[in-house]
């Protein structure tokens, strides 16, 4: 991290298409939060001179070989920068409804809920590492210490989470849908004032960063415990029972027709999900209590670790979409109607795409500031948007 910014190589995110044939360089997840796919190749005499010291020359160059060899030759990079997001919620009147503390953790977060949102891509995106300079500037002379590195995952060079390394693509229609569900995301997040959602995805960030799978199974749990916390009961009971209302795909009328999913469908669903669940915290309760583990006890667990993600893909869409989440008087409620009220508006008002678009004046904002200043100076959105801005004035500040 640099200052009040913090940069991840990337294990596994799936290219962004343009559209016209080529893939996007970058692209905004949630203001203050972009992903990078970078082709800048250094040699060892401008690392080593960058870095702090041999140790962090090395690391950085492992983490750039396993980024680069997950990501189709790219290092893929996530960048934070929580200031940015302040002052959006500022220009935004947001300030009051979003009262989370805007931090690199939380901000992080919002990268974990497109991760789950993009599981049918790839289930097992991850960080590798973190620095304090994004590797595009990583050997700038200017920099004002030394390049250094933390590594964010259990150091393996293994695949065995994973199949094969191929790379999918989303498309542009796709992602056109997919990004205004990430920014519900983060809305729901940032006005959430139990904090569950926050720590939902965080321990969906530590549960990826796990080899061992009994320990990863342990996280996933720990996902969905987060969810009834404080509820009465107990934990195990309380999540089979509680957490199919979550899924929309099996309980919200308007995600059941337009995926034309029948009432029997459904019940067959929700079925499987508390048998899954079941399954899961049994396996976590022998773990955790040192109780002795057969080759059931493995087989049983390489399957739920299978199904897992989907079942974590559900409950985070379901939760974006309630905009929410829901306390146990509301759960209450709905083991006797049978379904929560997913019509409850949420606390912001409606997304609008142009502002979702504005990502350049955003961007702008953060490394050429003096160009919004000159677009403030003449009137700003008042006078005109800012691509129109762009197309009159050019990037150039006097």
């Amino acid at each position: 991290m640099t200052g009040n910014r913090a940069y991840f190589m990337l294990e596994r995110f799936p290219r962004i298409s343009d559209g016209i044939g080529s893939f996007h360089e970058w692209v905004e997840l949630f203001p203050g939060v972009r992903l990078w796919w970078h082709e800048e190749t250094y040699n060892d005499r401008e690392l080593l001179k960058s870095c702090l010291n041999e140790e962090h020359y090395f690391a950085l160059r492992w983490v750039e070989l396993r980024s680069r060899r997950l990501n189709n030759g790219f290092v893929c990079e996530l960048e934070i920068i929580p200031d940015e997001t302040k002052r959006f919620f500022i220009e935004n009147d947001l300030s009051s409804v979003m009262i989370g503390e805007v931090n690199v953790q939380k901000l992080f977060s919002i990268f974990a809920s497109c991760c789950l949102l993009l599981n049918g891509y790839n289930s097992q995106m991850r960080s590798c590492g973190s620095l304090n300079y994004s590797w595009r500037f990583i050997t700038d002379p200017d920099n004002e210490s030394p390049t250094q590195i933390e590594f964010e995952t259990e150091l393996t060079t293994n695949d065995w989470w994973a199949d094969t390394t191929e790379i999918k693509t989303v498309e542009v229609r796709n992602w056109e849908t997919i990004l205004p569900i990430i920014w519900m995301a983060g809305y729901t997040m940032f006005s959430d004032e139990t904090g569950k959602y926050s720590d939902f995805l965080e321990n969906y960030v530590i549960a990826m960063q796990t080899e061992e799978a009994f320990e990863r199974n342990l996280r996933f749990c720990r996902c969905l415990e987060t969810l009834c916390r404080g509820f009465s009961g107990g934990i195990g009971e309380n999540l089979r029972q509680r957490v199919p209302f979550l899924l929309p795909h099996i309980t919200d009328p308007g995600h059941m027709k337009s995926m034309d999913v029948s009432e029997e469908n459904a019940l067959e669903q929700k079925k499987f999900t508390e048998e899954l669940i079941s399954k899961s915290w049994k396996l976590r309760s022998k773990y955790v209590h040192g109780q002795t583990l057969e080759e059931k006890h493995h087989s049983d667990l390489m399957q739920v670790l299978a199904d897992f993600p989907t079942l974590l893909y559900w409950v985070n869409r379901g939760i974006i979409f309630l905009s929410r989440i829901p306390n146990e008087d509301e759960f209450n409620q709905a083991k006797i109607n049978g379904l929560l009220n997913w019509n409850q508006p949420p606390k912001w008002k409606p997304l609008e795409q142009y502002v979702i678009e504005d990502n350049l004046y955003r961007i702008d904002g953060t490394y050429i500031p003096k160009l919004i200043e000159k677009y403030k100076s003449i009137g700003g959105k008042d006078r005109m948007t800012y691509d129109e801005f762009l197309d009159l004035y050019g990037d150039g500040v006097e």
